[in-house]
């Protein structure tokens, strides 16, 4: 089709886009399923399963990187989806109630550190004390990767463990990153 052909049909058609003389049966309206406010509580979910899935990962290929001790168990609820919740592995209902620890995908690029705020078992007791039971810890990849234009207090093994050090501590207290 060319140029002058597309504009002679775009003339001869109504303002709704359709072409004179000629009817166009109109497609029966699907209905689209409604979600639900617990679906943010599945993205975080799947944000953290992926976080475990690239610490994991990156610790079993980064022999720089100190592991976290395999025997302390992590006593964070491991969640599914059942219907259109979030479901404990007992079965009960789980409701998301989250934070976002921001700070963690920019200090390090801007030589001020890890962290952007407390980062301690305190402020853990502290975020659990409001009922914060869900915490997203963002990332960034040029100090995960441990790029040379970070500062190498910040980045590489230094930014993985301290990274995956503070999920530990906020899964044994039962949080879910």
């Amino acid at each position: 089709m060319n140029f002058r052909s597309t504009i002679a049909r775009v003339i001869r058609s109504e303002p709704n886009g359709e072409s004179l003389g000629k009817q166009r049966s109109k497609a029966p309206a699907v209905s689209r399923p409604r979600y639900v406010a617990g679906g943010v509580g599945v993205v975080a979910l799947v944000a953290g399963v992926i976080a475990y899935a690239v610490l994991s990962r990156s610790q079993a290929r980064t022999a720089d990187t100190p592991s976290l001790n395999a025997a302390s168990a992590t006593v964070a609820p491991q969640l599914r989806v059942e219907g259109n919740q979030l479901v404990s592995a007992s079965g009960q209902v789980v409701v998301l109630h989250g934070v976002d620890h921001s700070g963690t995908e920019f200090m390090c690029a801007q030589d001020r550190g890890i962290f952007d705020g407390p980062d301690s078992t305190a402020s853990i007791q502290v975020m659990k004390s409001y009922g914060i039971n869900a915490v997203r810890v963002p990332l960034n990849e040029a100090c995960w990767n441990g790029d040379s234009y970070i500062n190498p207090a910040y980045r590489g093994a230094i930014y993985r463990h301290a990274i995956a050090t503070y999920v530990h501590r906020l899964n044994a207290s039962g949080m879910v990153v």
